[in-house]
């Protein structure tokens, strides 16, 4: 049985029961199949570290007492997944007041996510001038099909740290980062192509915090970054060809 901290590579897609609509996949292929797919997205097997509440508590479970490599299926109810539908967080507002809380009322429409004193929700009518929020988690009241595939057990810590930069930095090759680890630090030379990257030192907190967190014996992390002045660009010469040569004056 997989225990609390286990890091885990899992590939994985999320159905409804009810309709059998596709509503998340890790895998670009199934994205496109299920027609949810985001050019923006980046696909990719997810990392879940069991006990840190980043998937909901069915599909831990599951995730607890499978192995690598087996393919699975199980069905989470909403209370072991984003919980059943509370009527009392679908709330009505004028878009006068709504205005008035700094929402751009000209781009709501129905469906349209919105928000609103800090929480996010869907618009689900728009009548009369009044507007129907549900800021119920849009899962909420679901039965949920996760179908899943254990791929790798992550167990040595430097790989561990190279899994957490591969979920903060998705989008740049996990091996252009330079991971050492000894004596309790960990130093980590960055690629330039993380420099412009929004929210950089957030992020380099949030991995500070998960790799001190998760791996206890390391006590501090060192990112390195080496800016280097571009070599101009040599003007390359002209060869001659035989006929040039040829046509030039004697």
């Amino acid at each position: 049985m997989n225990e609390e901290g286990t890091f885990l590579l899992v590939d994985y897609m999320i159905k409804v029961k009810d309709t059998g609509e596709t509503v998340y996949a890790t895998s670009e292929e199934e994205a496109k199949k299920a027609g949810i797919y985001n050019e923006h997205e980046v696909y990719k097997p997810e990392l879940v570290i069991l006990g840190s509440n980043e998937v909901t508590k069915g599909f831990e479970k599951a995730l607890r007492e499978n192995e690598v490599g087996q393919e699975k299926e199980v069905e989470v109810p909403p209370e072991d997944g984003y919980g059943k539908r509370d009527l009392t967080k679908v709330k009505v507002f004028s878009i006068k007041r709504l205005a008035e809380r700094n929402v751009d009322v000209d781009k709501i429409n129905v469906g349209s996510s919105v928000e609103v004193d800090g929480k996010v929700g869907i618009v689900r009518a728009i009548t009369s001038g009044r507007v129907t929020i549900d800021f119920n988690p849009p899962l909420a009241g679901k039965t949920l099909i996760y179908k899943f595939k254990i791929l790798k057990k992550v167990e040595d810590d430097k790989e561990k740290v190279v899994s957490l930069l591969r979920r903060w930095f998705p989008r740049i090759d996990e091996n252009k980062f330079e991971v050492n680890l000894e004596d309790g630090e960990v130093k980590i030379k960055v690629p330039p192509e993380t420099f412009y990257v929004e929210g950089l030192q957030l992020i380099k907190r949030a991995l500070f915090s998960s790799i001190t967190k998760y791996i206890p014996k390391v006590e501090k992390v060192t990112f390195v970054e080496v800016y280097e002045k571009e070599k101009p660009k040599e003007e390359k010469k002209e060869e001659k060809t035989e006929e040039t040569k040829q046509a030039e004056p004697q």
